[in-house]
């Protein structure tokens, strides 16, 4: 059943699609930010981040790619796009080395989404009640190891499914990063303006969110370095 408010935001997101076409990008922003306030999707995002790119409006194009990726871990063409925009702001950041297995493991818990997992789950356990009953009706003793072994496996699958379901739910809920929007940010030591400038950051950069202070943000970038921030320099992914 689709709700008022999901039929309104398909409605605003097909028109933004419409605007794109015509290469009416202020129009497409329009009705891609009215979708956003209804419904949250990768594909939404990444039209929004391919909007404020071609406005040369890089800190709303990478958060916007942040955002997608966020939804769909690994996908390759917002993950081709995010790289174009990260090459064309002023920080250069190396990252800390990630090793493949790492990358393929989120990618396997994150890319489904919460309801995939919590689907599975309810398949998962479905599959090993049935099996147990198996178990308890047959008289073959074949069959019962059969259910009762496989039911136990199925029920384990489903209590992970669980698990990766609440994983993904707190991943896409939690305010775990973010985009630097000023032009120029001074990272300082502590939470006080007087604090000592550690390092600059500027409008684009992508900062970890480490834990937060009032009107500050303690962040860590990409190399390691950590260093505090005032909350309005920057917008969560």
């Amino acid at each position: 059943i689709v709700t008022a408010n999901e039929s309104n935001a398909i409605n605003s997101f097909e028109q933004g699609c419409e605007a794109y076409k015509k290469n009416d990008i202020q129009s497409a922003i329009k009705f891609f930010n009215a979708a956003a306030e209804k419904y949250e999707s990768a594909e939404l995002y990444y039209n929004l981040g391919n909007c404020n790119f071609k406005l040369n409006k890089l800190p709303e194009a990478i958060l916007n790619y942040e955002r997608a990726l966020k939804l769909a871990p690994g996908d390759e063409d917002v993950d081709y796009n995010l790289k174009l925009a990260n090459g064309q702001i002023v920080d250069k950041i190396d990252s800390l080395p990630t090793l493949e297995i790492e990358k393929w493991w989120d990618h396997f818990k994150y890319g489904k989404g919460a309801n995939y997992w919590g689907w599975l789950s309810i398949v998962f356990i479905s599959i090993g009640l049935i099996l147990i009953v198996f178990f308890k009706i047959s008289n073959s003793v074949f069959v019962k190891r059969f259910g009762f072994y496989l039911g136990f496996v199925f029920i384990i699958l489903s209590g992970f499914s669980l698990y990766f379901a609440y994983q993904n739910s707190a991943y896409h809920s939690n305010a775990s990063a973010a985009i630097i929007f000023a032009p120029k940010v001074d990272v300082k030591s502590s939470p006080l303006a007087e604090g000592t400038n550690v390092f600059v950051l500027h409008e684009g950069t992508k900062v970890v969110i480490v834990s937060g202070d009032k009107d500050w943000l303690e962040i860590k970038i990409a190399n390691g370095n950590r260093g505090w921030i005032m909350k309005k320099n920057c917008l969560v992914i």
